[in-house]
């Protein structure tokens, strides 16, 4: 199989685990990149289901 085809898998399961958590695919996206060191501390957290929490506590603390 081609890379390519292996990415694409990859991101239409992405997407489509986003809309099934009623999560915009692409804001989603974009908060993967944003966000990435914290999502690499705790990926659990950054699930397409959980992860405007995180986002809200991570930008929280950064205002405390």
């Amino acid at each position: 199989m081609h890379m390519e085809h292996m990415v694409g898998g990859v991101l239409s399961s992405i997407i489509y685990t986003c809309e099934i958590a009623g999560t915009k695919p692409f804001e989603y996206l974009v908060a993967l990149q944003i966000y990435k060191d914290q999502i690499v501390k705790e990926p659990k957290a950054w699930l397409p289901w959980n992860y405007k929490a995180a986002k809200a506590l991570f930008e929280s603390s950064l205002a405390a």
